[in-house]
């Protein structure tokens, strides 16, 4: 599925607050949404989960080559393995 752009009223760069700037979550409306209606919503949500997914599994396989790098490491150096 090839993401979709985010409408332009919910653009991340237009909610970014500077540092240190008083914030009051009372000035914002918890239902806004913009023109997203909710099918484009759904879609939306699921792309991002899509992706979350995508990344973790890439994380994982990242890990799972950084340890067996690590454990091949310390036996050839000769250390001895915790457990």
């Amino acid at each position: 599925m090839e993401p979709q752009p985010l409408p332009a009223a919910l653009n991340p760069k237009s909610m970014l607050v500077k540092p240190g700037s008083p914030v009051k979550l009372k000035n914002f409306d918890p239902s806004f949404t913009g023109d997203l209606k909710k099918k484009a919503a759904k879609d939306l949500l699921q792309q991002g989960v899509e992706e979350l997914a995508r990344l973790g599994r890439i994380r994982d396989r990242r890990q799972t080559i950084d340890d067996k790098f690590c454990h091949r490491h310390r036996f050839l150096a000769g250390s001895k393995l915790p457990g």
